[in-house]
């Protein structure tokens, strides 16, 4: 049917040019895969990348492969990625800040229809890469505080929400340095960054507190703020659009409940239902 869209009165010249584009797209992905990298830290012979892949070669992928959720890391691969230690830093810092094109996107979902396992793990990698980087972060914690100001940086970038969202989700694991990168995150202009990646840094507030006990009184006319804004959501379509229900508090949807013990001297009401 697309061919004879295409062209309805010459469908072998239309067929020729879509195999063209596939062999061009199959010559350039074989090119980035085998194309030399710089060395990677190893452990017990195995490159720091193929740790991190290796829980995402079996999981559940998106119709273009991409990983649906975050993997938690093994034993093995916990020991494997505290062993390589601060080494690996600039290889996670550099596989988290991955966001593909539109472009890419439209490539791999063409791609993505051929059946070979290969090429779908090749397709993948980068993907998967991201998402290991991102639990290898976390697991680090506070040796990786020296990556704060990048994850910084990552996280003002609203060309690239994906990348953002990451950088601001492994902020709070890294230590009670990242309240300003998260409180800036919070109070992001509303025009480039959308509400939710705003609740996703408020909520990485909240995690910051429960990890490291950081007083949050800086942070409370941010959350107040965006507060006021998830009820008035709330109100207009008739759902906690982002939040589950008793997740953060009894009953409502606010995030005052769990900041409330934290206010400094300044003591909040209870939140009422929107």
């Amino acid at each position: 049917m697309v061919i004879r869209a295409c062209f309805p009165f010459r469908r072998k010249p239309c067929l020729v040019s879509l195999l063209a584009i596939v062999a061009v797209a199959l010559i350039w992905v074989t090119a980035w895969a085998l194309w030399p990298a710089e060395k990677e830290p190893e452990y017990q012979g195995k490159k720091l990348s193929d740790w991190l892949i290796d829980p995402y070669r079996t999981a559940p992928t998106s119709a273009t492969g991409r990983p649906t959720r975050l993997i938690l890391a093994s034993a093995d691969q916990s020991m494997a990625i505290c062993q390589i230690g601060t080494n690996a830093l600039p290889f996670l810092l550099r596989w988290l800040d991955y966001q593909p094109s539109d472009n890419e996107k439209k490539l791999r979902t063409l791609l993505w229809r051929i059946p070979n396992s290969a090429l779908r793990n090749t397709l993948a990698r980068r993907d998967r890469l991201a998402f290991g980087a991102k639990s290898a972060l976390s697991l680090l914690g506070t040796d990786a505080t020296s990556a704060i100001d990048q994850l910084a940086r990552m996280s003002t970038n609203y060309h690239r929400m994906e990348v953002a969202s990451s950088a601001v989700s492994v902020l709070p694991r890294l230590g009670p340095r990242a309240l300003n990168p998260l409180v800036a995150a919070a109070a992001s202009d509303r025009q480039n960054f959308d509400h939710s990646f705003r609740i996703t840094a408020a909520m990485s507030l909240l995690t910051l507190r429960g990890r490291w006990d950081v007083d949050l009184s800086a942070a409370l006319p941010t959350l107040l703020l965006l507060d006021s804004e998830s009820r008035q959501l709330a109100r207009k379509t008739r759902k906690f659009t982002y939040f589950v229900p008793g997740a953060l508090y009894p009953g409502s949807g606010s995030l005052i409940g769990r900041v409330d013990v934290r206010a400094g001297d300044q003591q909040l009401p209870s939140p009422s239902k929107p």
